[in-house]
């Protein structure tokens, strides 16, 4: 058991990291406009940076697939669906190669990863149900509401011509593309967030739980 200050300074250090990522969203946002002056164009730094954490993501819950076979069905198929967006975000590129060419990927990681699931299906409830139970795992369906809804309806082009009326022709779509990609660079960093707080305790607990294995085995054994 940690002791309550440990727990507290931990809660502590992972609200700093926590508002450290928020503080890049609008420093990113930034860079791209008054640096980089690209507008934030597909090819920003903004758009880069929301299409590396939303790849990482992925692979941390790939890898926990991986690692924890009792969790495998589920976290396959978060992965395949982090996976989707990440092609999603990419989507320009996807289709320079091949018009449309992202939406066959899209589409061909959503079989895979349903196929690929299928074996684990038996676990696949209780392990949902014990992710909506861990604080990690909020971090993820806080970004995902951000990201897929709040950034959407906020960043609505009939909402921003209301409010830049007044200015000129460019300026409500320049504004409205600033919010929502702003917005959802903070929603991937939410998601990235809480994937790698969900890894990591998965693997502390896994390494706690370590040495009982270890000392019950020859229990075990002299039983036997």
């Amino acid at each position: 058991m940690h002791s309550p200050i440990a727990v507290i300074r931990g809660a502590l250090l992972r609200f700093l990291l926590l508002v450290i990522g928020l503080l890049l969203v609008p420093a990113t946002v930034f860079i791209d406009l008054a640096w980089l002056d690209n507008g934030l164009s597909e090819s920003s730094l903004t758009e880069g940076l929301q299409a590396l954490l939303i790849l990482c993501s992925t692979l941390i819950c790939a890898h926990g697939a991986r690692v924890q076979p009792e969790r495998s069905g589920f976290l396959i198929l978060v992965a395949g669906f982090f996976c989707c967006l990440f092609i999603r975000e990419l989507d320009y590129l996807f289709d320079r190669l091949h018009d449309g060419l992202w939406q066959l990927l899209a589409l061909t990681t959503t079989l895979v990863s349903l196929l690929a699931a299928l074996p684990h299906r038996q676990g696949l409830l209780p392990a949902m149900a014990s992710a909506t139970q861990s604080v990690a795992f909020n971090y993820v369906l806080c970004g995902l509401a951000l990201l897929l809804f709040f950034s959407r309806v906020f960043g609505t082009g009939a909402l921003w011509d209301q409010v830049m009326a007044s200015l000129d022709a460019e300026a409500p779509h320049l504004l409205k593309t600033v919010v929502q990609e702003g917005l959802e660079l903070c929603g991937y960093g939410f998601i990235f967030h809480g994937s790698l707080l969900f890894w990591l305790q998965r693997r502390q607990a896994a390494l706690v739980a370590l040495p009982h294995r270890e000392l019950a085995a020859p229990v075990r054994a002299n039983a036997a």
